[in-house]
């Protein structure tokens, strides 16, 4: 078993953990659902269907489409003998998920892309931002000399 003494005794991960059911139905369904018909006077049908229903079925569409069109379309810059590939719609819809051969190629590196943060890898800028205020750290990346050997060995060129 895995020792989880130092969670157990943060309070506000024992409150979170203990209102766990409420706390999912209330962020989930009900204030997306509330906030556009409360605060914007939209009808409660539309802001049920698209706070909700059209939320999931974008974020559902999106999550499976890093592990379908990102593993068949696309460069493979670092290594064209697998799957994964760079797939830039799905980056951009996914906010910087579908770089995917260099996520494989690379799993360690926190980036999951060459790029950086930018406008195509918003995931990484998030990160880069928990790592400023001291919610991530230990970052691990890939230096550009390795990347690019490993370019030169294996990508798509």
């Amino acid at each position: 078993s895995v020792q989880v003494s130092d969670l157990r005794a943060d309070p506000l991960l024992m409150w979170q953990r203990k209102y766990y059911a409420l706390l999912t139905v209330f962020l989930a369904f009900i204030a997306p659902t509330a906030l556009p018909w409360l605060a914007w006077n939209e009808t409660l049908v539309n802001s049920f269907l698209v706070a909700f229903v059209l939320r999931l079925v974008y974020s559902y569409h999106v999550t499976f489409l890093v592990n379908s069109a990102a593993h068949i379309w696309g460069s493979r810059p670092y290594d064209k003998t697998i799957n994964p590939a760079e797939n830039k719609l799905v980056s951009i819809l996914s906010v910087g998920e579908g770089w995917h051969n260099y996520h494989h190629v690379f799993p360690f590196d926190y980036k999951a892309g060459e790029f950086g943060p930018g406008p195509l890898n918003l995931t990484t800028a998030l990160i880069d931002v928990f790592a400023k205020i001291g919610w991530a750290y230990d970052l691990k990346t890939v230096p550009s000399k390795i990347v690019k050997r490993r370019k030169c060995r294996t990508g798509q060129n």
